[in-house]
């Protein structure tokens, strides 16, 4: 049947989601069970709006996120120029 994923496709799509959260500064984000995502912020209140993760206004974990994905791009684009 096409489309319908196995389970370590969708253990591995979980996975991925928990690291890209925990990387946008959803410190307490974890796995729930095979289908489900407990996103959390230790600093804020963080809300789940239409389907995408939220940090207050100010949330201290927000700015350490953007810092972060602001020097992997800077080290993405060195390594680009040495190609």
């Amino acid at each position: 049947m096409p489309g319908k994923r196995t389970k370590q496709e969708i253990t591995a799509h979980l996975m991925a989601r928990c690291n890209e959260l925990l990387d946008a500064g959803y410190d307490g984000t974890r796995i729930l069970n095979r289908h489900q995502l407990k996103i959390q912020c230790y600093q804020c209140n963080a809300a789940i709006i239409n389907g995408v993760a939220c940090h207050e206004t100010g949330c201290p974990n927000q700015a350490k996120a953007k810092q972060r994905r602001e020097q992997r791009e800077r080290k993405e684009a060195k390594c680009d120029s040495l190609r």
